[in-house]
This record gives structure tokens, C-alpha cells and sequence, in this order.
């Protein structure tokens, strides 16, 4: 079996214990290796505990403190598994996620680099959806064979602070000739706004960090498209509106 290396930032220790018990507990035929980066106030509380209880779990202190997009990059150079996962401590697997991924990565990775997305699970109000930048598909919760991932220029990029990490990842891939397509099976489920007010804010887009997406590809994807605004350009399709059986969405004229 594979062995599947997961990049999680963190600075609540107790989502990133419910975290961490969930990909442990949900996992059922796959190595995993969970590498953690928070403060020092979030490792502190848990570390000892989950050292013992969890061997497949690394520990790493944010010491830049840039954002989640660099703790995702800080945690990827630790990364020993055939493939890279970014997962968020306000979602959930569902139970034998790993064999659905792997197993899906392996049937329809026709072309390389390939990055397979992960989808959430449907519910009230949600319907499910994929976005888009440009008209071009990218995953919000990318897999990758990490050899792929080196040779494109690494994973979420840490010049972004907090937004624009994955579709630029999408990009890298679709940009060096390879493919981004989401899976048919939803693997995740999201934690409610209820149940998590930590993350109040999660999800906003800061400025700099738009300014600095759309200066990198606007000329190669962005023709065109109004990059005055977010979603003049980062639009969200649903998937009940995309043709039966669609994977992937590559639509890049405005």
C-alpha cells in the first residue's frame, strides 16, 4: 500500500485533535503521516499526548507565522509518502477516504502531473460546488504524487499569506501540461459555522495576495477576465449546472 503524507496548519488544538483522530480513525489501508505546523501554544497542549498515542504524527513549529499557505510548504519538506495531501482542521474524512483517493488517483491519472481534488459531501443549503479561476478547474483540497509536486515548483506556494495557494497550484499543474480533475465520490465533510466559531474568517481573501495571483498569470489565463474584483475571475461553479459525468472544467475565455 501506499503511503500518503498530509500537510495540516493549526492553531487550535483542539480542532487539531479532532483532526488528527479523524484522518487516524477514517485511514484503513494506507500509511499515513500527518505533519502538523502551529504555534508553539497549540503544540504545547497537545505534543506529548499524541506523540505517544500516534507515532504517525510530526510535529512542526510555525516559526515564520506567514499564513497557512506556508505552513503548507513548511510542512511538504518533511513529506516522506508517495503522495501530498493539504487538509484543513474545519473539515472531515469520511471512513476509508484513503482507499477512494488512491484508488481513483491510480485509475484516471492518464497524463502527468495530475491533481486529483477532493469534494464535500452535500448538505442543506450546500449542494456542492468546484472552483474556478480564469474558467479553469482547481481542487480546494489538492492530491498529488509528491515526486510531481517537486518538479513543478512545490506545493502551496508561501508567497501567498492566506488565499490563492491552491489555484495556484492548479495552474503550476495545468501550465507544465498536466491536469486537474475533481472525484465523482465526495470524501469530506465540512464542520459548521455552529460548531466551529473559530474560523469566523476563514476563507477571506486579502488583497495583496489577489494582486500578487493575478499579476502571476493574468497574461498566460486571464485575458480578458475582470481581475478588478475576486469573483470577476475566482468563480464558483455548481456541479448539478456541469454536464453529467464532468471531472474537470477548462473554460478560459471570459
Amino acid at each position: 500500500m501506499s503511503k500518503i503524507s498530509i500537510t495540516l496548519p493549526s492553531l487550535y488544538s483542539a480542532a487539531c485533535k479532532r483532526t488528527i483522530d479523524n484522518i487516524l480513525t477514517t485511514s484503513v489501508s494506507h500509511d499515513i503521516e500527518i505533519i502538523v505546523v502551529g504555534s508553539q501554544e497549540t503544540l504545547s497542549e497537545i505534543y506529548d499526548a499524541q506523540r505517544i498515542d500516534h507515532g504517525q504524527v510530526i510535529w512542526q513549529l510555525d516559526q515564520k507565522r506567514n499564513g497557512c499557505n506556508s505552513a503548507h510548504y513548511e510542512a511538504s519538506k518533511h513529506a516522506t509518502g508517495e503522495f501530498l495531501m493539504a487538509f484543513a482542521d474545519d473539515h472531515l474524512l469520511i471512513h476509508g477516504w484513503d482507499n477512494l483517493v488512491v484508488d481513483y488517483f491510480r485509475l484516471y491519472e492518464i497524463q502527468k502531473p495530475f491533481l486529483l481534488g477532493q469534494r464535500q459531501i452535500a448538505r442543506p443549503g450546500f449542494l456542492g460546488h468546484i472552483g474556478t479561476v480564469f474558467g479553469i478547474y482547481y481542487p480546494y483540497f489538492p492530491f498529488m504524487r509528491t515526486e510531481d509536486v517537486n518538479k513543478i515548483g512545490g506545493w502551496l506556494s508561501p508567497d501567498y499569506r492566506h488565499g490563492f495557494g491552491d489555484p495556484d497550484l492548479a495552474l503550476r499543474v495545468w501550465a507544465a501540461g498536466g491536469y486537474c480533475e475533481w472525484m465523482d465520490i465526495p470524501t469530506i465533510e465540512v464542520i459548521t459555522e455552529e460548531d466551529d466559531k473559530h474560523h469566523q474568517d476563514h476563507g477571506q481573501f486579502l488583497a495583496n495576495d489577489m494582486i500578487l495571483f493575478t499579476n502571476r498569470w493574468k497574461d498566460k489565463y486571464g485575458k480578458g477576465w475582470d481581475v478588478s474584483h475576486v469573483r470577476g475571475f475566482n468563480i464558483d461553479r455548481q456541479i448539478n449546472s456541469l454536464p453529467e459525468g464532468a471531472r474537470t472544467y477548462y473554460h478560459n475565455s471570459p
